[in-house]
């Protein structure tokens, strides 16, 4: 049996927008100052969401997209956007699925896979000459092989380790300009 999106999504809307309220809310990038977001989905990301008319604040605007219709393009854009990179549906583990799903959208696809993969490693190749995945942040064959063959409850707080690791890293990356609340943030979710 394998992981089901519908829980992975769920279970990734608690950490977007807990009460699936559809709120559009500012979320600017650099190059984007007028970005919007909606259940985590940035404008700046998904111009063809945008121009559905997605991000639109009003509802009388002309496309109008109703809140479940939203709820529904932000799962097929999750689907498309990070569940199929990280192999979702060939996870057995739902728990390791749901986390590397909300760390895909949270730190992208790639720096997920290199997270996971550290944390196979450690788990799965912790004796000295044991070769283990090569971390390059594709999640292939040999990437899914051994996460499904890693004790889920030896993986999962590894997992998290190493995302909390990345988080600080960032956190101390002067280019980033994170705020001790935006460390906190993501902290807690890397730990949830």
């Amino acid at each position: 049996m394998s992981a089901d999106y519908v829980i992975a999504f769920n279970y990734l809307m608690d950490d977007e927008d807990r009460s699936r309220s559809g709120h559009i809310v500012a979320d600017p990038e650099p190059d984007a100052p007028e970005a919007r977001a909606r259940f985590g989905l940035n404008s700046r990301w998904h111009p063809d969401l945008l121009d559905a008319g997605f991000f639109t604040f009003n509802p009388d605007a002309s496309p109008k997209i109703p809140n479940d219709e939203a709820l529904r393009m932000a799962a097929t854009a999750y689907r498309l956007g990070e569940w199929i990179q990280i192999h979702g549906d060939r996870i057995i583990c739902q728990d390791i699925a749901n986390k590397f799903l909300s760390l895909a959208v949270n730190c992208g696809s790639s720096q997920a896979t290199k997270i996971v993969q550290r944390a196979v490693n450690k788990v799965l190749f912790s004796l000295p000459g044991e070769s283990g995945l090569h971390v390059d942040g594709a999640c292939g064959e040999q990437t899914v092989t051994a996460i499904n063959k890693a004790n889920p409850e030896d993986l999962l707080p590894q997992i998290k380790s190493y995302a909390v690791q990345f988080f600080q890293d960032c956190f101390h990356n002067p280019k980033l300009k994170w705020t001790q609340r935006d460390l906190d943030a993501h902290i807690t979710r890397a730990n949830r």
